[in-house]
C-alpha cells in the first residue's frame, strides 16, 4: 500500500549528499509499517555525505519505538505539519522528540526509553546542524 500523499516527497538532495534516515539501521524495520515509519518525509532528511558517514560513526541507532508508538507518532507527525515550519529541515525530528515528552508523561513506565529517543535525535541534530564533525567545528 501506498503512504499517503502528505509522507512523501522528501526534501530534494544536492549534490555530495544523501539521505539520512533518522531510525536507522534499516534491517531493524522490516514490516511494511516499520518501513512506511522510518521513511517519512520529515524523518528523513538530506546530508552532506562526509557529515553522514561521520553522524553513523558515532551515533548508535535509537531505541526502537513499539508499533503502536510508530502510528501514534505518525498521527503526531500528521498533526505537526499543519503547525510547524516545514522548511526547517529538523521539524520531524523535532517533532518526534516533542511525541517522546507527551509519551513520557503519559507512561512513566517508557520514561528511559523516550529519553534515549529524545537523546539520539538530539546529538543528530547536533551533528548535522554543524555542531561537530571529526571532532572540529565546521
Amino acid at each position: 500500500m501506498k503512504p499517503p500523499k502528505w509522507q512523501r516527497g522528501h526534501p530534494k538532495r544536492e549534490q555530495g549528499e544523501n539521505y539520512h534516515h533518522l531510525f536507522f539501521h534499516k534491517p531493524l524495520y522490516k514490516s511494511a509499517f516499520e518501513k512506511q515509519f522510518r521513511n517519512h518525509v520529515g524523518l528523513v532528511i538530506p546530508e552532506k555525505i562526509p557529515v553522514h558517514n561521520y553522524l553513523h560513526m558515532v551515533v548508535p541507532p535509537p531505541p526502537k519505538f513499539t508499533k503502536n508508538e510508530m502510528g501514534d507518532c505518525l498521527e503526531f507527525l500528521q498533526e505537526s505539519k499543519n503547525t510547524v515550519d516545514t522548511a526547517n529541515r529538523f521539524w520531524g525530528a523535532e517533532s518526534v522528540m516533542r511525541y517522546t515528552v507527551f509519551m513520557e508523561m503519559d507512561s512513566p513506565q517508557v520514561g528511559e526509553r523516550m529519553h534515549d529517543i529524545r537523546w539520539n535525535l538530539a546529538q543528530q541534530i547536533g551533528i548535522m546542524a554543524g555542531q561537530h564533525t571529526l571532532e572540529k567545528p565546521i
